[in-house]
């Protein structure tokens, strides 16, 4: 019996050192997560006291730019050359000139539309309208002086982006006409070709063309039926342009749609009396 006490209290005595023993190692893990707490806030603290003073850092530099560019500003004035305040005070008074007569126009609209019975806006708005609908090819454009261009052969030129060939057909008269540069059999450039009888002749394989643009010739036609033919096709025919000699100058309506004749006639060249006995002078060949 007094064995078995001793068994048991030695039992109860282990009992109780794992007991402390755990409630010591629980204390431990406490500890050690209040410390880890502490250190995380703080370092939130830190975070947040820098994105306070973030604003004023940047103020501080927005303030530095500031002086910096009135520095620039200042350093500029005192380089500044002799009559750049006249050219400035110049400057403004164009621009107040601008503004006057703009407002002239406004008040002279103002006018037309009272007397038209409609308002100045609407008038306004109605030369805008004008304006988009305006079509760049519908006008007559002085393409060369007479005496840039070769009367005796085909001339290359060049409107509105369409390659042209302009050749003259009776120099007495000034009979000038004008085709876009290519041939409807193989697209060859005409401008390398000849003239034959007031007739556009094409180098590579010879087809001829007249003033109006219609085919007349094709050499290599078995015979002269076969010839009339491909003459009678409407795609052996050339794309041609009004053309004018005004004034020393060779005019060219660049319309591709086909009332081109009626819509030319509509408008003419624009000349002035002035202009008349001119010897002009281009720096650049079209």
């Amino acid at each position: 019996e007094k064995e078995e006490k001793e068994e048991k209290t030695a039992e109860g005595n282990e009992e109780k050192q794992e007991e402390v023993k755990e409630e010591k190692e629980d204390a431990r893990k406490d500890k050690k997560e209040e410390i880890k707490e502490e250190k995380e806030g703080k370092e939130v603290k830190e975070g947040s006291a820098e994105k306070e003073d973030a604003p004023g850092e940047k103020k501080d530099s927005d303030d530095d730019a500031e002086a910096e560019k009135e520095a620039k500003a200042r350093k500029a004035d005192l380089e500044m050359p002799a009559g750049a305040d006249e050219e400035s005070s110049m400057a403004d008074r164009q621009a107040t000139q601008v503004a006057e007569v703009l407002k002239a126009q406004e008040e002279s609209e103002e006018k037309v539309g009272k007397a038209s019975g409609i308002s100045g806006k609407e008038l306004r708005e109605m030369k805008e309208q004008v304006k988009e609908m305006f079509d760049w090819n519908r006008a007559w454009y002085p393409i060369a002086p007479l005496e840039y261009l070769n009367a005796d052969a085909p001339n290359a030129v060049k409107l509105l982006g369409k390659r042209m060939v302009l050749w003259c057909s009776n120099q007495e008269k000034n009979l000038w006409h004008a085709a876009l540069d290519a041939c409807p059999h193989r697209m060859a450039p005409l401008s390398i070709g000849s003239i034959k009888d007031g007739c556009l002749k094409c180098r590579y394989h010879g087809w001829t063309f007249s003033t109006a643009g219609s085919c007349v010739a094709v050499p290599m036609a078995q015979n002269g039926k076969e010839e009339a033919r491909m003459c009678a096709l409407s795609r052996s025919s050339l794309t041609t342009f009004p053309v004018q000699v005004k004034q020393g100058l060779v005019w060219i309506f660049p319309y591709l749609g086909p009332d081109v004749e009626t819509v030319s006639k509509r408008s003419g060249p624009c000349v002035t009396p002035e202009c008349e006995g001119t010897e002009w002078v281009m720096t650049t060949a079209p």
